[in-house]
């Protein structure tokens, strides 16, 4: 397992149990104690977690997100087969919109050939689409956040209600049956504005965030045109929210959100 991938197993402990301590994640990662401190202390250094002699408790007090960095090494075959999905959805001539997250960001990489106008408020998509010379970007403006690696705060949700958009391509940290979820308040504000500029709203979302909640829900899934995942979700989860939302992934097919 690698190091960033078990970083965010602890995380995710954390957050499932609010405490967690050094002899018993040693043994399941069948690391050294000393191996499993240093991970704790840079979840400390983010905010995500405070230490003790014997382990950690999750810090409540701070936002529950981990940073760009650690996320986004994880679950790229999956994100990759979420991108190459939602760019059969965009054609020339449309205008787009790409949000932050890792998942989003995996669509950039596919659209170097498209005639688009993109307007985004990730910093790691606007690095890559500004080298593509068929695409006008558009970048919003804000107040940056470098845990999400993009700007998240009233003056960028000003921005994105000034345009109206044909497809929004959003993530999300987590999804239950009553809607998509985030850690961040300004964040999801943020996102709500995002969908309200556009006629279409795709949800990018890997199996791993299916039954996740966190402390702000951004929108109902009804609210979506449809969830975009990967090939991995279970088939049981599939069919419970297709009878809420229409899914598609690479093994199986769209069928268009009845109006």
């Amino acid at each position: 397992m690698s190091l960033t991938k078990r970083r965010m197993e602890i995380f995710n402990l954390l957050q499932k149990n609010k405490a967690v301590e050094v002899n018993e994640l040693a043994k399941r990662f069948q690391v050294s104690t000393m191996t499993i401190r240093r991970d704790l202390n840079m979840l400390e250094k983010q905010g995500l977690a405070i230490t003790s002699y014997g382990g950690a408790r999750l810090n409540m007090e701070h936002n529950i997100e981990p940073s760009f960095s650690l996320k986004s090494d994880l679950l790229v075959e999956y994100k990759n087969e979420i991108a190459v999905e939602a760019n059969r959805f965009i054609q020339d001539g449309d205008t787009i919109l790409i949000d932050t997250g890792t998942t989003p960001l995996q669509l950039c990489r596919y659209l170097q050939n498209k005639r688009i106008i993109v307007l985004t408020n990730s910093l790691p998509a606007i690095n890559i689409l500004q080298a593509f010379s068929k695409i006008q970007l558009i970048v919003a403006c804000g107040q940056y956040n470098d845990i999400s690696n993009g700007w998240h705060s009233a003056m960028t949700i000003d921005f994105f209600k000034q345009f109206r958009i044909d497809k929004a391509f959003l993530g999300t940290q987590g999804i239950d049956h009553h809607g998509a979820y985030i850690a961040g308040m300004e964040e999801a504000q943020v996102k709500k504005a995002m969908m309200e500029s556009a006629r279409q709203s795709f949800l990018l979302c890997d199996h791993t965030k299916f039954n996740q909640t966190l402390l702000a829900k951004y929108a109902p899934l009804t609210d979506f045109d449809c969830i975009i995942t990967d090939s991995q979700l279970d088939r049981v989860l599939y069919d419970e929210y297709s009878k809420i939302i229409p899914l598609i992934s690479s093994s199986r097919s769209y069928q268009p959100k009845k109006s």
